[in-house]
């Protein structure tokens, strides 16, 4: 895929991987800042904290029927894919990160709003 401008890439609408499983509030919080300042700065994002809140009677989260609606979300509605850290750690991140180079979409690394890095080639040397 050719190198697009940040214009180009702010043109998409991203979707924002990262852990959830295992951390307090389901990393909630980290994703809210992280969309946050994204959409301050212009970009277009889809996270899936907003898609997937916790029962209200119990606080937990149906992790399968949570990444089928994931899934079909950032496969529908966008066309790149921002991954915070830890991401790694992370089944449901990898397994988003593995659709997203199937798909050839831009893949940027993002800490607490900041574009921190560009994986051109999504397959080899993922961290």
């Amino acid at each position: 895929m050719p190198r697009q401008g940040v214009s180009a890439l702010k043109d998409l609408t991203w979707y924002l991987s990262g852990p959830m499983a295992g951390y307090a509030g389901h990393n909630f919080a980290a994703f809210e800042e992280t969309a946050s300042a994204l959409r301050e700065q212009g970009w277009h994002i889809v996270s899936p904290h907003e898609v997937d809140p916790p029962r209200a009677d119990t606080g937990d989260v149906d992790v399968l029927g949570c990444l089928r609606e994931d899934f079909r979300l950032m496969v529908v509605d966008c066309g790149g894919i921002m991954l915070m850290p830890g991401w790694p750690q992370s089944r449901g991140a990898r397994a988003e990160l593995a659709i997203a180079c199937e798909l050839g979409w831009p893949v940027l690394h993002v800490d607490r709003g900041v574009i921190v890095a560009r994986m051109d080639d999504p397959g080899r040397g993922a961290s």
